[in-house]
């Protein structure tokens, strides 16, 4: 007895047919390729087939633990940075709190440990005086569209809602030094970054319970998993062309 997985993209099931009546023998072999990937954290790790791969199986190493599936990620994990620095109030309040973001930002586009890849950081002078308050927000406003946006960067999945928090704060193209004050407050810009940082994924809990069994689906591409716990293992099984 053979077994074909059908089902639609990302859920799969078996049927059992038989070689000697159906047209449909076992394309698959007896032994996959075996891959264990540990991640030191509960952040997402990428699995990327071979080209070659027709059916995948992916299962936690301790079966009472859950194994969490996505397509795509905009984080691996989530970031737990915050802006420190007073409410933009005053001159001095302003510069620092455009200077802050300028930092927090630059680190987090370069961290792979929230990235699939590292991003662009700004290299605009921090703000001393208001006219280079007035550019560091225009840079500001612009790197954080085009990281938002980004597909490359965020593990396939852009961030629309902080985008669109970006477009909706409507930082003009010359700003005046209040309009880049209302644009940093606690309410504009500072809750749209804090919102964007805790963004993961849109995962599925594809395993969970008592006596976990793998989950498998016929290979479609590369796609991203994790435990609920810290530094617990998965594997994956790869069955390619007989």
């Amino acid at each position: 007895m053979a077994y074909l997985p059908i089902g639609p993209k990302g859920k799969a099931f078996a049927v059992p047919v038989s070689p000697a009546t159906d047209a449909f023998p076992n394309p698959y072999p007896s032994a996959p390729v075996m891959t264990l990937y540990s991640p030191s954290t509960t952040a997402y790790v990428k699995v990327t087939p071979a080209a070659d791969t027709l059916l995948m199986t992916v299962a936690p190493t301790v079966t009472t633990e859950t194994l969490t599936y996505a397509s795509v990620v905009t984080h691996k994990i989530a970031d737990a940075t915050t802006i420190t620095s007073a409410a933009p109030t005053t001159d001095e309040t302003d510069r620092l709190r455009a200077t802050e973001f300028k930092a927090d930002f630059n680190v987090h586009v370069a961290s792979t440990a929230y990235h699939a890849a590292a991003g662009t950081a700004i290299a605009t002078a921090d703000a001393s005086d208001d006219p280079t308050l007035i550019a560091l927000c225009q840079a500001l406003d612009a790197a954080m569209k085009a990281h938002a946006a980004s597909t490359t960067v965020h593990g396939g999945r852009a961030d629309a809602v902080f985008l669109a928090a970006l477009v909706a704060a409507a930082l003009p193209a010359t700003p005046s030094k209040a309009q880049c004050r209302t644009w940093l407050a606690d309410a504009v810009l500072k809750a749209a970054w804090t919102a964007h940082l805790a963004v993961v994924d849109g995962g599925a809990a594809m395993t969970t319970g008592a006596s976990v069994l793998p989950m498998q689906w016929p290979c479609t591409g590369a796609f991203w998993c994790k435990t609920n716990v810290s530094a617990h293992t998965f594997a994956t099984a790869e069955y390619k062309g007989a």
